[in-house]
């Protein structure tokens, strides 16, 4: 497998194992991964470990390390101020372009592995703006990027890591032009196409036990709250 940022032509020091998704956002020592092709019947547990491929050369997979970073500081606020603190007002502030930019590098990662359905016949190959959007600051057409699906959180709902759904185009239903997920108890999805996709994620409607119809969907949203127990207010800031 080459380096899925190949298109730059500056790759360097070979190829590296990078996570599928980020390792720094996790709590524990393991994580449950499916549809990858060693398992793409049923869920299994491996360590975090073992859980890379090579997929990036070198110098593009350490480049990546801010996106992670971030993503990483929004996981330790959730699990210590919703979870272990949940009565205790509290807000953060994330960097919502790099959190933009690691999701979509852990799309591009899931889809490079074909791992986004069951039946993903082949490798999502990154367009090339997206690429040098994420490493190289390129300008993006608006309807790119991160939204949030509201809903309720609260220490019940907390789920550790990540999970998705992926968003497919309505005329061809086997591409896929982004994913929903999940990330500690909040739901974002990110879109690659250039059309605002507010409807399109609303339209996905009942999903599993979460209906996407009933949801308010914002597009680069500056500010997500939320209710601990007790009323208590929680808030991320995100910064654009």
């Amino acid at each position: 497998m080459k380096c899925w940022a190949s298109s730059l032509g500056d790759c360097a020091d070979g190829m590296s194992r990078e996570h599928y998704v980020s390792d720094g956002i996790f709590d524990g020592e393991s994580i449950t991964a499916f549809g990858l092709e060693w398992c793409r019947d049923e869920p299994r547990t491996i360590s975090l470990k073992s859980a890379v491929a090579k997929i990036l050369c070198a110098k593009h997979n350490s480049a990546l390390s801010d996106f992670d970073g971030e993503a990483a500081r929004l996981s330790k606020f959730l699990v210590s101020e919703v979870y272990r603190q949940p009565t205790v007002e509290a807000r953060v502030k994330i960097n919502g372009r790099l959190l933009e930019k690691w999701a979509l590098k852990t799309f591009f990662n899931l889809g490079y592995l074909r791992a986004l359905h069951r039946e993903q016949p082949n490798a999502i190959e990154p367009p090339d703006s997206l690429i040098r959007y994420l490493y190289c600051n390129a300008d993006i057409r608006d309807g790119i990027g991160l939204y949030h699906v509201s809903h309720s959180i609260g220490a019940s709902s907390l789920e550790a890591g990540v999970s998705w759904n992926v968003i497919r185009t309505i005329d061809q239903p086997n591409q896929v032009v982004g994913l929903t997920f999940v990330f500690y108890g909040v739901r974002f999805a990110v879109i690659t196409e250039p059309v605002r996709a507010e409807g399109k994620i609303q339209s996905m409607g009942l999903v599993g036990e979460f209906d996407f119809s009933k949801s308010e969907v914002a597009y680069r949203p500056t500010s997500i709250s939320f209710l601990g127990l007790s009323a208590a207010k929680k808030s991320i800031e995100l910064e654009w």
